[in-house]
């Protein structure tokens, strides 16, 4: 009996694997995966299965899987076939079956191979269901047996129209690409009554800032972005210095941005199917595994549910399944979902919210929460230098704005929880809106320093370096004292005339300690800095040097060139923070080994505080580097006045500035540091505190 079960078991798993699978049965030549016998039903799917497609095509796959309905009186041998994306590979398949055995119904994914495989479907009478290909609907008119289940693009603008009611200034963004340009054409229509703006970008480039300027200079209202490839770049692009625009994408944008870039996904919204929640089919954990919109995956799978139907039913003839979508209305995994005469489906949209990584439904496209600001005053129009204290702030930002698993004030709410959950924003050297609420100023400049203060007026309270205590330490440590004998004691100073408040604490200092300047020069450009150093090796070549650079790579370019001439002096003190800059230490290397800096940073703190250890990890995660001197003061900045809004419980100057001044240079009070100036030195690559 337990052997009579066996045999049945498996008896019914081959049944089911000959009627159901990617390879054909005995009739079927084992080289040919896509011919059917004829006197069996058959439904190819033509799928990008490899390519750049092939996340969308493994959705496609497994959804037409779950889709299928097997009747017992005429089953379906289903097969399915790697387009790659090719609109010729796709119709030799399909010639290919046709040679083989007849073919009772296609499923074909994407625009080009859709609009290739059209023709032979007419001509030989094939039911086709379309997905994941919007094609305008005049395309179809006149078409027999083509079933679409991805809404013509009118469909979805003219669902966007209410949602833009109260909006007079768009900025439509869209790729240079047939599909992109269709859109631009179609979004015209929303320019009645309205500033709409359409800008075209090259799906080639990588930096999007100087395309987007000019929209920086004259904010649209809300940002309108088509496009899979380069969402992220644009968005990273509009949100620089300090924006937080309304932008809408749509779903499949989505999924890139909320994979890759979840804090730029954060806030936008997102224009996608209302698709039917009940259904097993939903879920956002097989969207995120597929990397694909839910909407592509419904749609595969009502594409092969309704047709797999109709062909059992009506037991493979063609007028009889294509006359069931003829302004038929269904249920499906779409929802509800009405097919007008020319079979074209449509259904309901709506817009959801990126929101902590998850969407939820909103009714409308407004601004985001209410936001307070504050203000970032960097003293310079160098982007190295704003890059490096955006890697500061964007993290501290994070920390207020969502939850997070961390020590630190703010990390646990979303937002200021005593402002109402208000969600913090900066603006970089630039004034604050009209009516905008501000609660602070955080002025961080390239010389190190760094003070904060409610409203940008006294009292400023000073948490960068203090130049004048580091210059003192740089006269006490030992590499400086090498000098002994009979001889005068020395220094050389090169510097590029941008710090010069510091420049002259070294001669004061210099003197004090007994110091005299053997060389005191300024260099304007490269070749400056070439005959500084020529200067300064025949003058006072062992003396130690204090040396300034406006840039990295202005820093760099005096390293190497002190070493290609081999100019090797006792001591090399910095100025400025481009010598503290993570471009700075990639560009040289080895080459800056033992050179010195101040620092308000230690490095060491991470490995004897958690929560520092915990900001390190974070600023890693979402910048890809470590914390350094210019993004602590900026993440402490930020923290520090946001947790003194906290604490003031307004937004008023002056609570805010009460609070700031009872803080304390700890983590409980959002600082990375205990407010002292070091003197730090490259060993291996970091700088290290000297001791």
């Amino acid at each position: 009996m337990k052997r009579l079960i066996i045999i049945i078991v498996i008896a019914l798993a081959f049944s089911v694997f000959y009627t159901i699978g990617d390879i054909p049965g005995d009739q079927i030549q084992s080289e040919d995966p896509y011919a059917a016998p004829d006197s069996r039903l058959s439904l190819l799917a033509i799928l990008p299965l490899t390519g750049d497609d092939v996340m969308l095509g493994s959705a496609q796959q497994y959804s037409i899987r779950r889709g299928m309905i097997q009747s017992q009186d005429h089953p379906i041998t289903l097969h399915f076939a790697d387009s790659q994306g090719d609109p010729e590979i796709a119709v030799n398949i399909l010639l290919d079956q046709m040679e083989r055995g007849i073919i009772q119904g296609l499923i074909v994914s994407g625009r080009e191979v859709s609009e290739a495989i059209i023709p032979y479907a007419e001509e030989y009478g094939i039911p086709m269901a379309i997905i994941a290909a919007p094609i305008p609907p005049q395309e179809d008119e006149g078409k027999r047996y083509i079933i679409r289940f991805t809404p013509p693009i009118e469909t979805e603008i003219s669902t966007l129209e209410p949602f833009l009611a109260d909006y007079t200034d768009i900025a439509v963004l869209y790729p240079d690409t047939e599909e992109g340009m269709e859109l631009a054409t179609l979004m015209q229509d929303l320019s009645k009554g309205r500033n709409v703006r359409m800008v075209e970008y090259n799906q080639t480039d990588e930096d999007f800032s100087a395309l987007i300027r000019p929209l920086q200079a004259m904010p649209p209202e809300i940002y309108i972005i088509d496009g899979v490839v380069k969402v992220n770049a644009l968005i990273s692009a509009i949100k620089s210095r300090g924006a937080n625009p309304v932008i809408l994408v749509s779903e499949r944008s989505s999924i890139v941005l909320r994979i890759e870039s979840p804090h730029l996904a954060e806030g936008v919204f997102v224009l996608t199917p209302s698709m039917s929640q009940s259904h097993p089919l939903f879920s956002e954990d097989l969207m995120m595994q597929f990397k694909s919109p839910i909407s592509s995956i419904a749609e595969a799978f009502d594409a092969a549910n309704t047709l797999s139907s109709r062909i059992s039913s009506c037991n493979g003839e063609a007028e009889c399944v294509v006359g069931w979508y003829w302004n038929r209305e269904y249920e499906g995994a779409l929802g509800n979902v009405c097919f007008d005469e020319e079979r074209r489906a449509t259904y309901r949209f709506e817009i959801v919210q990126i929101r902590n990584r998850e969407t939820e439904s909103v009714k409308a496209i407004t601004a985001p929460p209410m936001s307070v600001y504050i203000l970032i005053d960097s003293g310079s129009k160098e982007d190295w230098f704003i890059d490096e204290v955006k890697r500061g702030i964007d993290p501290a930002l994070s920390v207020i704005n969502s939850p997070a698993t961390i020590t630190l004030p703010l990390a646990m709410s979303s937002g200021i929880p005593s402002l109402f959950d208000a969600q913090v924003t900066v603006l970089y050297d630039r004034e604050p809106p009209d009516k905008a609420t501000v609660i602070g100023k955080v002025t961080i400049t390239p010389d190190g320093r760094t003070t904060i203060s409610a409203d940008g007026t006294e009292p400023q309270i000073s948490i960068g370096i203090d130049n004048e205590a580091y210059i003192t330490r740089c006269f006490t440590i030992p590499d400086i004292r090498k000098q002994t004998g009979g001889g005068n004691k020395t220094i050389s100073i090169l510097s590029n005339g941008a710090y010069e408040e510091t420049i002259e604490i070294v001669r004061t200092t210099a003197n004090s300690f007994g110091y005299t300047i053997g060389t005191d020069l300024t260099y304007q450009d490269e070749h400056g800095i070439r005959d500084a150093i020529s200067t300064i090796m025949m003058s006072n070549p062992d003396a130690p040097l204090f040396v300034s650079a406006g840039t990295p790579h202005e820093a760099s370019l005096i390293i190497m060139e002190s070493r290609e001439a081999g100019y090797a002096p006792d001591a090399i003190f910095t100025i400025g923070d481009a010598w503290r800059s993570d471009s700075f230490i990639r560009n040289t290397g080895l080459f800056s080994e033992g050179i010195m800096a101040a620092t308000i940073y230690r490095r060491e703190s991470v490995s004897e505080s958690q929560t520092i250890r915990d900001v390190n990890s974070r600023m890693v995660r979402q910048t890809g580097r470590e914390v350094n001197d210019i993004s602590a003061r900026a993440f402490t900045g930020i923290m520090m006045i946001a947790e003194a809004a906290e604490r003031g419980g307004d937004t008023d100057p002056f609570a805010v500035s009460t609070a700031l001044q009872q803080s304390r240079m700890t983590t409980e009070y959002g600082a990375l540091y205990d407010g002292s100036t070091y003197v730090a030195q490259i060993r291996s690559g970091v700088y290290r505190i000297v001791q």
